[in-house]
């Protein structure tokens, strides 16, 4: 009897289990998630403006690497890229040259193709530029390597050239005070171009009449 009266008076003398209510749990529970998330919202706060400008950055091409991409308005040979036209007549009798802002000197409607259009959308939108004439597109003549000699002080073009039937011919255009302009028959467009031998290349691929 004395072994099990030692054994109840032991078991009593153990600390009871503890016993949390639930308000005390709440409490517990609302630190804890307060303790943990204080650093997770501070690492998120430098993230936020670096997520603003990641959406904001253009999107790159596909399958082309960010240092693989050439300038805008050149190739991958370091060639600036131009686009132009051969504006004829109906009649396919006459070619419209514009003069050289640079030089002396006829040249056909060119400039720079932008990188965000099209190379015939260019050839129109130079041909309204610099000689005030709105065309139809007939045909690409292809693309055509600068024959003049390199310089160093400027870069080499690859030109674009489409040949185009002339709708309209306007009194404004944009550099009208520092071009003119003129229609030239075949054989005098070729003497005009005597130096520019990729553009005389441009009018002979074209359907002009060789008169």
């Amino acid at each position: 009897m004395s072994g099990s009266a030692s054994s109840v008076e032991g078991s009593n003398n153990r600390n009871p289990p503890t016993i949390v209510s639930q308000p005390a749990f709440c409490l517990i529970l609302s630190k804890f998630l307060c303790l943990s998330l204080v650093p997770i919202a501070l690492c998120a706060l430098p993230a936020v403006p670096l997520c603003l400008l990641l959406l904001a950055s253009p999107t790159p091409k596909l399958g082309i690497p960010l240092t693989h991409l050439p300038p805008a308005g050149y190739n991958s040979q370091g060639e600036r890229l131009v686009a132009g036209i051969v504006p004829l007549s109906a009649d396919r009798n006459y070619v419209i040259l514009i003069q050289s802002t640079r030089r002396k000197g006829w040249v056909l409607p060119k400039g720079g193709w932008e990188s965000d259009e099209s190379c015939q959308e260019s050839a129109v939108r130079e041909a309204w530029e610099e000689a005030g004439i709105t065309v139809n597109i007939d045909y690409d003549l292809g693309n055509f390597e600068e024959k003049r000699p390199p310089k160093t002080s400027k870069d080499r073009s690859r030109y674009y050239f489409f040949q185009g039937t002339v709708v309209d011919q306007l009194e404004e255009w944009p550099e009208k005070d520092k071009r003119e302009r003129e229609w030239f028959t075949y054989t005098k467009a070729i003497e005009a171009l005597t130096n520019r031998p990729e553009l005389q290349e441009a009018l002979n691929r074209s359907s002009m009449n060789r008169t």
